[in-house]
This record gives C-alpha cells, structure tokens and sequence, in this order.
C-alpha cells in the first residue's frame, strides 16, 4: 500500500482512536477530485483495506483526516459528506453514486456467471 502523500492530510493524532474517538478521512486525486470519503478508528488500517480491495486506490493521492470525539460525531460527518461532497468512488449511502463503478462490478459479475455456466473456468 502507497500511502498518499498530502498537503493537507498531517494527522494531527497519534493515528489511532480511542474507543471512542473515531476519524472521517477524504481522499483525492491528483486533480485534487474527491474520490472517496470514509470513517475509522485507525485511518492507515482502513487505507491497507481499500488499497487491497478498491480498483480506484491506484489514482490516490491526497488525503485529508479529522478526528471526531464521539463515533457518532464522525458517522453524522461521514455521511453528510458524502450526501453533500459527492466522492466519485462511494457506492454506499446514496443512490446513484459510484454508477460507473457499480456498472463495471455488474459486468465482470455477469462474466464470471457466464463463464460458471458455460463451463469456462479460466478469466
């Protein structure tokens, strides 16, 4: 995992939360684009997730945290941000976000169902 550089991203934390305390992190392109907005407890841990799960991580560049006292603090943060800011790459949360991304998941799904029933194992 490369972890994006940023101008903005100094965590001014020790990087973990408490049991309590919990972060919303942005993250952006080289553009300066938003490409996703996400809540946790340990910020790095969660960009380890999305660089070994999330095909968009790769055009990550930036990042900005801030830490909130309560989780609920941060999850009211989380989600109006992504209402409000509209990151390209969340599919959670709002209708018809992250189309192109959920549009390229159904593809290579209905493609592996394809290749199941037509006996084809190899991609």
């Amino acid at each position: 995992m490369a972890l994006p550089a940023s101008s903005e991203g100094a965590i001014p934390h020790p990087g973990v939360g408490t049991d309590d305390e919990a972060s919303v992190y942005r993250v952006y392109d080289a553009s300066g684009a938003l490409l996703y907005v996400g809540m946790g407890r340990n910020p790095m841990n969660r960009w380890a997730s999305h660089s070994a799960q999330h095909a968009w991580w790769h055009r990550a560049r930036s990042y900005r945290v801030e830490w909130f006292a309560t989780r609920k603090e941060a999850l009211a943060e989380e989600l109006r941000a992504i209402r409000e800011e509209a990151p390209e790459c969340n599919i959670h949360s709002v209708p018809g976000w992250g189309k192109e991304m959920y549009a390229t998941y159904l593809k290579k799904l209905e493609a592996n169902r394809a290749r199941h029933r037509s006996g084809t194992t190899s991609a």
